[in-house]
């Protein structure tokens, strides 16, 4: 142990310790704040522009199924995403029992209709249904998904794409507070311009679909807009300010919010809610374990010199409880996802770098000992063969 702290010895220790401290402070906790909202209302025409951090949502429940029994639904939806191999959530019904109730998504160039239910152990049931090449180009896409309760359809610009009996959906689902941009439990928002939204509580027919299609290519305003089973419709025509106005007189507006946020940001996320089989899931683990390293390997140097008893084991608890405190700040961060998958790589990364401090030391003067001896062994046989040639 004498090695060690000697190899590390100085008043830049604690410098060097505070350093990566700040580092790993920023990391976790930047911006430090909410961001300003991302959404602005297009220059080129009619619609809302979504950036990075982008955000809308209704001002109350869409109320799409008035009783237990009502099932047939619509929902159209006019959009043109900006880039096009992205995995972003587009819209979302919410309710507090259930944040991620229906929900419509983009995955690489394809259409993703999610839906869970939750029963009373809060156990999630998730069902999917997936159009391929939806988004095979930057051009405007008109979306038409319909039910009767047995049998869903999906149309795209007016064409029938995929009739799907293994997924089906309801009112019930198409029943909560509208969110547009991000998932409400994480900052996943897409990028692009919505440039019309409806929702009805009927199935709309092959005709009914084509019609409204037609209609809003043309920029008219659709006539089921005084329908009685009309639920929402937004046409995204104010050009200013921060409501967008709904075209059925009894239904919610939908309002853009100063700052970014999301409605129901989890704390201490569970691990296994956050794993992914992605690429980008194992880069995050490797980066959240390499970023706690170099905390292990200095923190435990600092302790050690400083006579600490179980100097390993307070460098771990230290680097676990700056983690917890980072996680814990993050679930006030929308822009940042707090959960228990970081807490345990953080740590793990805080015991690795531990280990290399009890190993690298050694491992540096066990090198310095042997090419001392290596360097004293030719320098004895080489005088040894100069004094046998003289």
């Amino acid at each position: 142990m004498m090695m060690k702290s000697q190899l590390l010895k100085g008043r830049g220790l604690p410098v060097i310790c505070g350093v990566i401290l700040c580092c790993i402070l920023v990391a976790g906790l930047w911006p430090f704040h909410k961001p300003e909202n991302q959404v602005t209302w297009s220059e080129s025409g009619d619609g809302l522009s979504f950036g990075h951090n982008g955000i809308v949502m209704s001002s109350s429940t869409l109320e799409t199924a008035r009783s237990p029994a009502e099932e047939t639904c619509s929902i159209e939806m006019w959009l043109q995403p900006k880039l096009l191999h992205n995995n972003k959530t587009i819209l979302t019904f919410y309710t507090p029992e259930n944040p991620r109730q229906f929900s419509l998504s983009k995955w690489e160039t394809g259409l993703v209709l999610r839906r869970e239910i939750r029963n009373d152990r809060h156990t999630v049931s998730v069902y999917e249904a997936f159009v391929a090449d939806a988004f095979r180009d930057r051009k405007s896409l008109f979306i038409s998904i319909t039910s009767d309760g047995i049998t869903s359809r999906v149309y795209l610009d007016g064409a029938l794409v995929t009739p799907n009996r293994d997924f089906v959906f309801s009112a019930k689902d198409l029943t909560g507070q509208l969110v547009i941009g991000p998932s409400p439990v994480s900052s996943d928002g897409w990028y692009g311009q919505l440039l019309g939204l409806a929702v009805y509580r009927r199935n709309l027919t092959p005709a009914q679909v084509l019609r409204d299609y037609q209609v809003w290519m043309k920029g008219k305003r659709p006539e089921a807009a005084e329908d009685e089973n009309s639920v929402a419709m937004y046409r995204f025509d104010e050009h200013r300010g921060n409501v967008v106005h709904n075209l059925v007189s009894w239904g919610p507006h939908l309002y853009i919010p100063d700052h970014f946020m999301l409605l129901d940001q989890p704390v201490l996320q569970s691990p296994w809610t956050e794993f992914r089989w992605t690429w980008g899931y194992w880069l995050d683990v490797t980066i959240n374990i390499a970023g706690f390293v170099p905390l292990g390997f200095f923190f435990c140097a600092y302790f050690s010199e400083q006579r600490r008893t179980r100097a390993a084991m307070t460098t771990v608890l230290v680097g676990t409880s700056i983690s917890l405190t980072i996680e814990l700040f993050q679930a006030y961060l929308p822009t940042r996802n707090s959960g228990l998958n970081d807490l345990v790589t953080n740590t793990l990364g805080t015991y690795i770098g531990v280990v290399l401090y009890r190993v690298v030391p050694d491992w540096f003067a066990r090198m310095r000992r042997e090419t001392s001896e290596l360097a004293d062994w030719v320098t004895t046989d080489c005088i040894r063969v100069g004094r046998h040639r003289g």
